[in-house]
């Protein structure tokens, strides 16, 4: 098993606010897999869930003209959502599963 890094000596599981918010993010996690050609977000839409990419791939596009053009391929160990869930900020751009996820 790879060793986990750590960059901030304050933060780890002796620290209870740390520990209770991992806990808390860890027992709402739920697997769940989307097949290919699902569209996962669209541009301008509000974000309440974050997506952790265990398998298959995700593009991320945009809209131009009415025309959809997806421009980069995120495999696993990638999150989406990620930072809209944080900032309470809509998509930018357009999300759909190429390969099931």
């Amino acid at each position: 098993m790879q060793e986990i890094k750590v960059q901030n000596p304050y933060y780890n599981w002796e620290d209870q606010v740390y520990r209770e918010f991992m806990m808390g993010v860890i027992t709402r996690l739920e697997p769940r897999t989307e097949d290919k050609g699902t569209v996962i977000y669209v541009t301008i839409q509000e974000v309440e869930e974050m997506f952790f990419i265990m398998k298959g791939t995700v593009d991320i596009g945009f809209e131009e003209s009415r025309n959809t053009k997806y421009v980069l391929r995120l495999a696993k160990r990638n999150v989406i959502g990620a930072f809209n869930c944080t900032f309470n900020k809509k998509t930018l751009f357009m999300y759909k599963a190429s390969q099931r996820i």
